[in-house]
């Protein structure tokens, strides 16, 4: 699907990852060893850059409410890449999640607010990464989203994700708790089940806790 409709780049020679071939089989590797099952990366939409600005790259499309791409990150598979992610030109990074959808959606199972894409893919779908540090934008929109929220940022973001969640909190959402990973560790690096459970407990017990 063309991301021009919203007048952000389009991903060079971009290929979806339905099954593995020869040309996508640096894809699938990458994804293997990041513990990213095929059954998430054809749920996801990823796809891959086989030539021109973005060859090499995973393209990790993010669909607006209409289906039509609001943006997109690319991955580099390449081994120590000298600009790992590529964010899309003309995205708006300030207001939009990787996997918008599941801010959008009203559940009550508990949305996991992370930063990076392959953190929101290991708990897909209900992730959401903010590409980054939490940024004005983003945080305007967690303060409207229903379902409950647990904030995993990266382990050395501990005190930035429970401020977030203690700042949400003072906006009139109550729902909100944050959760502390191992120093120097990321979601997708850690066990699923030990992650959900921790979630689970956080909102069962309405807390803040630590994984």
């Amino acid at each position: 699907m063309s991301a021009t409709s919203v007048q952000v780049e389009d991903p060079s020679d971009f290929v979806l990852l339905n099954t593995v071939t020869p040309e996508t089989l640096p894809a699938w590797k990458f994804l293997k060893r990041r513990r990213v099952s095929m059954e998430v990366t054809q749920q996801a939409g990823l796809g891959f850059a086989r030539m021109g600005e973005h060859q090499g790259r995973i393209i990790m499309p993010i669909p607006g409410p209409r289906g039509d791409w609001i943006g997109w990150v690319g991955r580099d598979t390449r081994p120590k890449p000298w600009i790992p992610y590529w964010t899309a030109k003309g995205m708006d990074r300030r207001s939009v999640f990787f996997n918008d959808a599941a801010v959008r959606e009203d559940r009550s199972f508990p949305l996991i607010l992370t930063e990076g894409p392959l953190d929101v893919l290991r708990h897909w779908p209900h992730a959401a990464g903010c590409l980054g540090k939490p940024a004005k934008g983003q945080i305007a929109r967690l303060a409207k989203v229903k379902r409950p929220i647990v904030v995993a940022l990266d382990g050395d973001a501990w005190r930035a994700g429970l401020g977030l969640a203690r700042a949400l909190r003072v906006r009139g959402s109550p729902k909100v708790w944050a959760l502390r990973l191992p120093p120097k560790r990321d979601l997708d690096d850690l066990d699923v089940g030990e992650v959900r459970a921790a979630v689970d407990y956080a909102v069962k017990n309405e807390t803040d806790t630590v994984l």
